[in-house]
């Protein structure tokens, strides 16, 4: 093992912007930091704010450290992953055999709606029978619709039926499982895009039908996660804090929430020397 310092301050990251076909432009326009990232006139999905290792591990921005992967600098960086996502229409419709995931509403449209598990007295054979059909309608109809606004919070646990709708602006948090099961993606046009295939069989495989999660209460603002807890902002806007064994990640979210965004990593783990 190469030789070790211990981490000096805190460690921020540069943003890793990712392009979708249900992307919008909120993220480069509220954002400084995610503007002029991404391929230039084309609408952002996603900015991964950490990345604990993979294909597209954090890379940190400024100080000693400037430029080095975060799974090459630290010997254990935290097993959680934070985006900031700007849905501009509907995501699809997709089930995680492992990955836990949370949204924080940071904007959203009058209206918009995201889905969350199956509607009350729905079963699996409902909605296999609409997606036999590829009945958009008919799916919308067997999936239960959650109306959200700035500061609400929802946790989908791993089997949970879940797709984002259009019109929010939002922080994720999930472990770092890669998995994806893509049940439905709302008519697009799959051979446009090859990238989306669906995945109905392991979908339908990892679905926990009885599944709907309740949003977190106003008064409460903090949830267990998977090998780590959250903090949450004031609704109104402030930080958010994740803590878990040897790390803190505090989430600077501003006011009113979305306003501004600043992620820092304090590790007690140890950084790698250069070679």
């Amino acid at each position: 093992m190469s030789p070790t310092d211990p981490v000096a301050g805190s460690l921020r990251f540069r943003p890793h912007a990712v392009t979708k076909p249900w992307g919008g432009y909120e993220l480069a326009r509220r954002l400084a930091r995610v503007r002029g990232q991404g391929v230039a006139g084309l609408p952002i999905g996603e900015s991964w704010e950490f990345v604990p290792g993979g294909e597209h591990a954090s890379v940190i921005e400024g100080g000693v450290h400037d430029g080095r992967r975060i799974d090459d600098a630290l010997t254990t960086p935290p097993p959680v992953m934070v985006k900031l996502l700007d849905s501009a229409t509907d995501l699809s419709l997709q089930v995680h055999s492992r990955k836990w995931e949370a949204w924080l509403i940071l904007a959203s449209h009058p209206g918009a709606q995201l889905y969350s598990g199956l509607r009350e007295g729905v079963r699996r054979d409902d909605l296999t029978a609409a997606l036999d059909a590829c009945d958009s309608p008919e799916i919308r109809r067997c999936l239960r619709s959650i109306e959200l606004a700035p500061g609400d919070f929802l946790v989908n646990p791993p089997g949970t039926l879940h797709a984002i709708g259009g019109g929010f602006m939002l922080l994720e948090v999930q472990t770092p499982f890669e998995e994806t099961w893509r049940l439905w993606d709302w008519d697009r046009d799959r051979q446009a895009d090859p990238e989306r295939p669906l995945h109905r069989d392991e979908a339908m495989t990892a679905l926990d039908e009885t599944s709907r999660p309740a949003l977190l209460p106003p008064t409460s603002r903090a949830v267990q996660a998977p090998g780590f807890e959250i903090s949450l902002p004031a609704r109104e806007g402030g930080r958010a804090c994740l803590r878990g064994p040897g790390f803190e990640i505090d989430i600077e979210l501003g006011t009113p929430l979305g306003s501004t965004f600043d992620l820092r990593l304090i590790s007690q783990d140890v950084i790698r020397r250069s070679e």
